[in-house]
């Protein structure tokens, strides 16, 4: 019965069961400015994703993945215009199935209409979900919740 235990232990690894509650991306920064031509406000956010690994881009070629998408909980007084995804990385299963990703880092920029204040604090609270996969095999979608400080100047 030992030798089944050990078994099992030996091969879990092989299965990524004890990665479904890894973060495989965090924020790396978030950025506001104004638009000087629209006086929107672009709030860029950086992220990180951790070698070795890649995501699914915002917009997936094939029905089987889950693409990133970034929800955004709490706008409070703010009106949002666009969510801009970085440019997606083309990467090939085989030579017939193109999928596009983000791996190292990426960015979201999300564009705000202005403000009636001229001044303000926020706290926008979001959730960036996404799929992470490897060289081999993908993983159970993740949620990474963020609440993001960000001070408005007008």
């Amino acid at each position: 019965m030992n030798c089944y235990k050990i078994l099992l232990l030996c091969l879990l690894p092989l299965t990524g069961f004890g990665q479904s509650d890894k973060d495989f991306v965090s924020l790396n920064s978030a950025d506001t400015q104004i638009c000087p031509e629209s006086g929107n406000i672009l709030l860029m956010m950086d992220f990180q994703i951790v070698e070795g690994y890649h995501i699914q881009a915002d917009e997936v070629l094939n029905d089987n993945f889950i693409p990133t998408e970034l929800e955004l909980l709490s706008l409070e007084d703010l009106a949002i215009c666009e969510l801009a995804y970085s440019e997606a990385k083309t990467i090939f299963l085989d030579e017939n199935e193109p999928l596009l990703v983000f791996n190292k880092q990426f960015t979201i920029t999300a564009i705000f209409l202005p403000p009636f204040a001229e001044s303000e604090s926020y706290c926008l609270e979001a959730v960036l979900s996404y799929q992470t996969c490897d060289g081999q095999k993908c993983f159970f979608p993740r949620e990474l919740y963020l609440e993001i400080p960000m001070e408005i100047k007008v």
